[in-house]
């Protein structure tokens, strides 16, 4: 699975590594986690929401 998603990675970043340099620092940064819990948050407002139409 992980060179799937190394071969996928390599086709959209720039060959002198200028692109997965920044993915790597952001990554560092927490932004995979930062954008699940969005997404999760975003999840549970849209579920109150709907509850609170019923």
């Amino acid at each position: 699975m992980a060179i799937i998603r190394e071969q996928e990675i390599d086709r959209v970043t720039t060959p002198k590594g200028c692109t997965i340099e920044g993915l790597n620092e952001m990554e560092h940064k927490g932004l995979s986690s930062s954008l699940i819990q969005g997404m999760v948050a975003s999840f549970n407002k849209i579920s109150i929401i709907k509850k609170e139409q019923i």
